[in-house]
């Protein structure tokens, strides 16, 4: 008798652990599917906003190839080597600021840094901010923003999707994932461009997953964790002022 249930034990955690198998391999394929949906829908959405971002990929390539924040190197636009004086000016490039004569990206740094190994790829294959010849390519420019926003906010979708998966059914963490992916700003707004907080968010929702996932009694490395939000707070500060906000 206790040999047959002992046995009977046997088969239902062998059972148990064959459906948990089966359920992580279809969480995977769906992760995968929504990736590529939300990135197709984003990628191909006609209307871009490369403005406060627009120079950001030169200054990644600036890292590439000199590595240097300077944009002295390039050749830029009259009115862009003008951005020393009255910027905010109509006529000014205000995305551009000269410090002690050289020529530095306004905005956090962060974004660029991060995009460093994206925009190395990018130019193995011909796209690039800037021309051969040193001069500003800003059609190059917003087809590596495009991109890039475009698959760093259908990553974020995916773990949108797996932070919902900690505590929902897969029907309804797909529900949640495409809901904040069609139905929030990622679409209108940081999926249009690498605005400093397209970054920042990607890493904020990975810690909070963490968080999350810590919560439901899993394991979470501090280390991993400090280094997302470290790096959320140097692509757009503001993050840590909201963050004591709310505390």
């Amino acid at each position: 008798m206790n040999f047959n249930m002992l046995h009977w034990l046997n088969l239902m955690c062998e059972k148990r652990g064959e459906l948990q198998q089966e359920e992580q391999r279809l969480q995977f394929i769906i992760a995968f599917f929504l990736f590529v949906i939300v990135f197709s829908v984003y990628f191909y959405s006609p209307v871009y906003q490369v403005t406060d971002s627009n120079y950001s990929a030169l200054v990644s390539l600036s890292l590439l190839e000199y590595g240097s924040f300077k944009l002295d190197r390039y050749s830029l636009q009259p009115n862009d080597r003008s951005a020393n004086a009255e910027r905010g000016s109509s006529d000014k490039a205000y995305q551009l600021e000269s410090v002690g004569g050289h020529l530095y990206y306004y905005f956090p740094p962060g974004s660029s840094f991060l995009s460093v190994p994206y925009v190395a790829i990018a130019k193995t294959f011909g796209i690039s901010a800037a021309n051969p010849d040193g001069t500003y390519n800003q059609k190059g420019e917003i087809l590596i923003e495009k991109s890039l926003a475009a698959i760093l906010m259908a990553a974020l979708t995916v773990v949108f999707f797996l932070t919902a998966r900690l505590s929902l059914s897969l029907c309804w963490s797909v529900f949640v994932a495409l809901s904040v992916a069609l139905g929030t700003q990622l679409w209108s707004t940081a999926s249009r461009g690498l605005w400093s907080h397209t970054w920042a968010i990607l890493l904020v929702g990975l810690g909070l997953w963490m968080l999350v996932a810590l919560e439901f009694g899993k394991q979470v490395s501090p280390s991993i964790l400090a280094s997302l939000l470290a790096w959320g707070y140097f692509t757009r500060p503001t993050i840590a002022s909201s963050h004591r906000l709310k505390e």
